[in-house]
């Protein structure tokens, strides 16, 4: 894919959200040390059809080809050993910004605050499913939070974007690995469909 491609896109996305998620899958890859806030990324396609977002940190481990940098609202996982608080919740603004990204969910719940304005992801703790993981989310957090995990997207990865119009609105892609040929994967798109709050 090359940057015109890229750049038509990116800019495709926040208009009609469902058609570029329905038709390519779309990876996440943040480093370790990703704090929420408005970042810089690089958004890039490979030969497969998927494409990739990553931040400047994992571009050299991810960058495949043509890239286009953009800016994104990032909401970083909490991992299992952590305990969710308030300070793990990321405030998505209302403006100067179009596109909210999180890392792919193979486990983990999300929770969207139910006027659209927050969000967080959490990863199960070491000995926890995704299942269990959602319920304890939902009671403790469900009130005020949509919480959307492995209930919704099942034994699939998973990639959740919001996308920002003068209001935050949420969808997911779930993918499917299939084989192409002999030793041969790819990721493809198993479905799309917008979170409601």
């Amino acid at each position: 894919m090359n940057t015109y491609q890229l750049w038509s896109l990116w800019n495709e996305l926040p208009i009609a959200p469902e058609d570029v998620l329905g038709e390519y899958p779309l990876s996440v890859a943040m480093s370790r040390g990703n704090i929420g806030g408005l970042q810089e990324g690089w958004l890039f396609g490979e030969k497969n059809g998927e494409i990739r977002l990553c931040d400047p940190q994992m571009r050299p481990f991810y960058l495949s080809g043509d890239a286009i940098p953009v800016t994104v609202q990032s909401v970083p996982m909490v991992s299992g050993d952590e305990v969710l608080t308030e300070g793990h919740i990321v405030t998505l603004p209302d403006r100067d910004v179009s596109v909210a990204v999180t890392p792919l969910l193979s486990g983990c719940t999300i929770g969207i605050r139910r006027d659209g304005t927050a969000m967080f992801h959490k990863q199960p703790q070491e000995n926890e499913d995704g299942w269990i993981l959602q319920d304890r989310i939902t009671t403790t957090h469900g009130g005020e939070y949509r919480c959307f995990g492995r209930n919704n997207y099942q034994r699939q990865d998973c990639t959740v974007i919001g996308i920002n119009l003068g209001g935050w609105e949420f969808y997911s892609q779930r993918h499917k690995v299939v084989e192409i040929g002999r030793g041969q994967w790819v990721k493809r798109v198993a479905g799309v469909s917008r979170i409601g709050l």
